[in-house]
């Protein structure tokens, strides 16, 4: 996609400006495919990264409007943070709301 490229970019370079320290991991990106939803494989994979990094905050970015993806997320004990803001989305596309967060 046409200007993606810019946009992950500058999204991956936000990320190392944090500084995140080793106490602390980030989920980039995690999907399931529109076929496999809805049987329990986000949720796997999502308590395998939790255990995986047990002891770890672990922080996201998830879209504003994604209500499934939010209440799976809180149901493994995540909590927004902060207010709503802008992420990132290809150049020429408006960029979507989304909140930030951690467990």
């Amino acid at each position: 996609m046409e200007g993606f490229e810019n946009a992950s970019e500058n999204y991956f370079k936000k990320i190392e400006e944090e500084n995140l320290d080793e106490s602390k991991v980030e989920l980039v990106a995690c999907t399931v495919d529109e076929g496999f939803r809805r049987k329990g494989i986000g949720r796997k994979m999502l308590e395998a990264m939790i255990d995986t990094y047990s002891g770890k905050e672990i922080l996201l970015d998830v879209l504003c409007d994604n209500n499934t993806a939010i209440h799976l997320y809180e149901s493994v004990r995540f909590v927004k943070q902060g207010g709503a803001f802008k992420g990132f989305a290809p150049e020429g596309l408006e960029r979507p709301d989304c909140w930030r967060m951690v467990r």
